[in-house]
């Protein structure tokens, strides 16, 4: 594969942050976590098919999302309300990765008691096998029975008929989650719709486009990805009330039921899970600042991505692109069906795809960790996860962002500054058994993950040991300060037990230039002072460099800036 060239970069990170490695446990290990955490089933007293999601309500209440179509109200106490808050499992197309993905509730709730809902909607036909649209829908709480959805109060957003749903062929990467935006628009992942088995220029779905159903102009695989003549690929940007096209948003074209009209960001393949960044956006939708999305684009056969979209308008390169890499297996290639040379990748900027490629932020690749960002990291489905808000855990989870890998089972949390820049990262949990949602109980402040392997809801609970004298000590917790530094930087490492550590630091080149510490230590606050030397007691130039810290078999890496 080609190197992506250097005018894709967006941020000038460096290959110093991929020196962090973690290894993969062992297939049957139990979840691990830091000291002092526990995972718990949340409703041990529920059972669910599948679940996919878990949702938040202000009251207590919670709705538990299941892939075949229902959504299920749990109590305060926990306790599963016998009949399910919303059953459309007859209407939803349940197979593989197919079937109900998405739930939000409303920014107004509960004076405006809706519901929304994003899933693959089964065609009339049901002898169409591999071909279907995706749906966006909404219900109110019923006024009579607070527990379950007004049937009556139905509304459809996207995707009343087939002709005017998101297009979703094959068995995966269709539609995804819903968020809102702090202008509370409502924003919609959706991926690309095309076959996974092979390299899709279109085509290859027969019974997917004509009359009645996806117009025939897109039939291009996964070439709708990058035309913003499509809703496939994409994060849309849309009215909660009516499903349409905001004039703010970067393609806004004047017809808000147009498919440009409803574009925020394109070139992705599966968006899968996504959150908006809390504090950041313009409560004023004529602004076009819903907030900074952070999001997981689930990679194809290579690499998975971890996007930060600050602004309306940007490109993420699918299909051309995976991870940092050209993917050979598109470029060049024609999109057969429609025959449109348009969207090419070898076609540059043009009316249907405007914008440049932008680069992720952070790539790791399915089996090789030498070849992701940060190195060592490996897995196979990208999780965009939730900035953690509460206070219940200890200080240096708060304000982090926490993403996880459905295969790899891992759970990992994200340092960044003001300004959307990744400062470090930590592993947080491995064998988390195939997590598909992240969210954060804004009442407890628990992060609680849901695990589809397992089909349960799972809560990540914080305890301080019984004979900790810091109740808010972690196993691993640093703080670098001051940071940006002139003469020097203390790195401050805080222990919750006694363990063996390193502390080393290295140039933005992946040079390792100075070992700081290494040994064992006891339990508690330890301080180690750079003063921007080398090893040999030269004076290094200005720069951005890195400290990366192990202990107790788990690492830390942390961006160092000398002014």
């Amino acid at each position: 594969m080609t190197r992506r060239p250097a005018r894709f970069h967006r941020l000038a990170i460096s290959a110093a942050l991929a020196l962090c490695s973690l290894s993969i446990p062992e297939e049957g290990a139990s979840i691990d976590l830091p000291p002092g955490f526990v995972s718990e089933n949340a409703f041990p007293d529920a059972s669910f098919e599948l679940p996919v999601q878990v949702v938040f309500l202000p009251d207590g209440r919670k709705l538990v999302v299941e892939l075949a179509g229902r959504v299920w109200t749990l109590l305060p106490s926990g306790e599963k309300w016998p009949t399910p808050f919303l059953d459309l499992s007859e209407e939803v197309r349940s197979h593989h990765d197919l079937g109900l993905i998405g739930c939000a509730i409303d920014p107004d709730f509960p004076e405006e008691p809706w519901v929304y809902l994003s899933y693959v909607a089964e065609p009339s036909d049901t002898t169409i096998v591999l071909d279907q649209f995706s749906r966006l829908t909404r219900y109110r709480f019923d006024s009579e029975d607070p527990h379950v959805a007004d049937l009556a109060s139905r509304q459809v957003l996207i995707g009343e008929t087939w002709a005017e749903g998101i297009p979703a062929l094959g068995y995966s990467h269709t539609i995804g989650a819903l968020r809102f935006g702090a202008d509370k628009s409502l924003l919609v992942a959706s991926g690309d719709g095309g076959q996974f088995v092979h390299a899709d220029s279109g085509g290859v779905d027969p019974d997917g486009f004509g009359p009645g159903r996806t117009d025939r102009s897109e039939d291009i695989g996964a070439f709708r990805a990058r035309s913003i003549d499509s809703l496939a690929g994409k994060i849309l940007r849309i009215d909660r009330e009516t499903g349409h096209g905001l004039p703010s948003n970067p393609y806004w074209n004047g017809d808000p039921l147009s498919d440009r009209s409803r574009v925020w960001a394109y070139g992705l393949r599966n968006p899968y899970r996504f959150c908006v960044r809390p504090g950041t956006g313009s409560v004023d939708p004529d602004d076009g600042a819903p907030g900074v999305l952070y999001v997981g684009d689930v990679g194809w056969d290579s690499f998975e991505e971890f996007l930060i979209i600050p602004q309306g308008g940007m490109n993420f390169g699918w299909p051309c692109f995976e991870g940092t890499y050209v993917q050979l297996k598109y470029d060049q290639i024609r999109a057969t069906a429609a025959g449109n040379d348009s969207i090419l990748c070898d076609a540059g900027s043009n009316a249907e795809n405007p914008a440049p490629a932008t680069f992720p932020t952070l790539w790791w690749h399915h089996a090789d960790g030498e070849q992701s960002f940060p190195s060592g990291w490996v897995g196979s489905t990208a999780i965009g996860g939730v900035f953690y808000t509460g206070d219940a855990y200890p200080e240096t989870y708060r304000g982090r962002y926490f993403i996880a890998d459905h295969v790899g089972g891992w759970i990992r949390t994200i340092e960044v500054d003001a300004d959307d820049r990744v400062l470090g990262w930590e592993d947080f949990a491995t064998d988390a058994e195939g997590p598909v949602d992240l969210e954060v109980d804004p009442i407890t402040g628990d992060l609680y993950y849901v695990s589809i392997f397992a089909q349960e809801v799972r809560r990540l609970r914080y305890e301080a040991a019984p004979d900790s004298t810091e109740p808010e000590l972690a196993d691993m917790a640093t703080r670098c300060h001051p940071n940006p530094f002139r003469s020097s930087v203390t790195i401050e490492l805080r222990l919750g037990r006694e363990t063996d550590i390193s502390v080393e630091l290295y140039a933005a080149d992946g040079r390792r230039i100075r070992a700081l510490a290494g040994g064992r230590y006891r339990a508690g606050v330890h301080s180690f002072e750079w003063d921007g030397t080398s090893g040999d007691g030269r004076r290094l130039p200005r720069g951005i460099y890195f400290c990366r810290i192990r202990a107790g078999g788990r690492e830390a890496c942390r961006k160092l800036t000398m002014e």
